[in-house]
């Protein structure tokens, strides 16, 4: 075993496998210590040194859906798009019931620029799934990309029909009114975002950009839109959208932004306030450097995620 890590540790998989290997055969009880030290090292973004050792893990137990799920993230991670979709795929043909591996195969496809493989494989998938908020959610997601707004207007509605609290099908869904001017639908969904303190900055500008455009002629309403303007920034410094919709609108010379209660700072990379163009891209695709096109299985109805599901919670390694 000990031999076994050594050779890891100096990159040399081939070597590290066969010593392992030899080792949990000798000792079954070994085989929990790879698997744990497995997740380690994903955690530790060691992805080349995981899929060493979840080659190990699957020479016993080659049945796993959760490893072939994690060498997935693994390879995905590595930008090895045909590799993670055939792992992501084989967990789905081991485990169907399990969403979260249809969730992790369609980010995959999402993100390599095949939406309409991620629409097609899920939709079916709903059949299997008929009260997954989640999947309607990556549903809606998918069909943003290739501009099919109808669509993604029913999923996310459907989404939040499901499950109203959820803040990322919140914002996709006002980035999708936002984008097709359907200012009244934005200022109701913003009253739904002021509900929740993660994103009630995002909603207060949300707000402010539909009352801008419905009451347009109307310049005695504007110091409303300037104090939700205020309150956007005042929860949120870092939220930058208002300032693109400050900058226009005074541009415009309806509004007068005060630099002394508008000064935007780094962009937080935080889970609550990601940066907009990561969830621009995430929407719509615009601007994202093209990755080359995969293509999906014919047999597998399948969708995606990008996190790995922990294998000691989904398997047992003991039978």
């Amino acid at each position: 075993m000990q031999l076994g890590l050594i050779f890891l540790d100096c990159r040399k998989c081939k070597e590290a496998q066969k010593s392992l290997i030899a080792a949990v055969r000798g000792e079954t009880a070994l085989r929990d210590q790879i698997v744990a030290l497995s997740e380690d090292n994903f955690d530790a973004g060691k992805y080349t040194e995981v899929l060493c050792l979840v080659g190990v893990a699957l020479e016993s137990v080659p049945s796993s859906a959760s490893l072939h799920s994690m060498a997935g993230a693994c390879h995905y991670q590595l930008k090895d798009g045909p590799r993670a979709v055939a792992e992501v795929q084989q967990a789905i043909h081991l485990d169907p019931g399990n969403e979260d591996y249809y969730l992790q195969l369609a980010q995959v496809f999402i993100d390599y620029n095949t939406a309409d493989a991620a629409i097609l494989l899920l939709e079916p998938a709903l059949e299997r799934f008929p009260a997954s908020a989640r999947m309607r959610y990556v549903l809606g997601v998918a069909c943003l990309r290739p501009s099919k707004y109808v669509e993604a207007e029913r999923y996310l509605t459907e989404s939040l029909r499901l499950d109203p609290k959820n803040p990322l099908a919140l914002r996709a869904l006002a980035m999708l009114y936002e984008g097709e001017s359907q200012w009244a639908a934005l200022l109701k969904l913003s009253e739904s975002m002021l509900d929740l303190p993660d994103i009630r900055a995002e909603g207060y500008c949300y707000q402010a950009n539909a009352d801008f455009n419905l009451l347009r002629g109307q310049p005695d309403r504007f110091p409303e839109i300037e104090k939700l303007l205020e309150s956007s920034t005042s929860l949120n410094p870092n939220f930058f959208p208002v300032y693109l919709f400050g900058a226009e609108s005074s541009s415009r010379g309806v509004l007068t932004l005060r630099p002394s209660k508008i000064s935007p700072g780094p962009l937080s990379s935080t889970p609550s306030h990601p940066p907009p163009t990561r969830t621009w891209r995430l929407l719509t695709g615009r601007s994202a450097k093209p990755r080359k096109a995969l293509k999906p299985s014919t047999g597998s109805k399948c969708l995606v995620r990008r996190r790995r599901i922990s294998p000691r919670s989904r398997d047992s390694y003991t039978n």
